[in-house]
């Protein structure tokens, strides 16, 4: 039985958050969506309270840097996927991401490297 459950940051307010992450996150029972992030913080604050997610902040490096968050759900265009990917796994955050690994051969080899560097999470 987990005592804690774990927290969760999500990077951007995109439908598949709202629609299909949320939902099963709340049914596994064992999270919590503590943070969302966007670029545009009004948005992310409405969007935070609409969803009961806990707080909403703008900037994407927010959620990522944060300490309480132990988990990243990353629900980006494909385009800001693999940065934003990279960047969660480096500080250590577990990442679900809702797009293919593959985006570029450059990309796809620093994901790699950096899943399996020592120290790093990943789910």
């Amino acid at each position: 039985m987990i005592d804690e459950p774990i927290r969760w940051g999500v990077l951007g307010t995109a439908g598949i958050a709202e629609s299909a992450f949320l939902p099963a996150l709340r049914q596994a029972g064992d999270g919590a969506a503590i943070a969302v992030a966007a670029r545009d913080g009004e948005r992310a604050r409405s969007w935070a309270t609409e969803h009961g997610v806990g707080r909403g902040v703008a900037g994407y490096e927010r959620v990522v840097d944060d300490p309480e968050i132990e988990a990243i759900y990353i629900p980006l265009p494909n385009g800001l996927h693999a940065e934003w990917t990279i960047a969660a796994l480096e500080a250590g955050k577990a990442v679900v991401g809702g797009r293919p690994l593959r985006s570029s051969g450059r990309h796809q080899t620093r994901r790699v490297a950096t899943v399996y560097e020592p120290g790093a999470h990943h789910a």
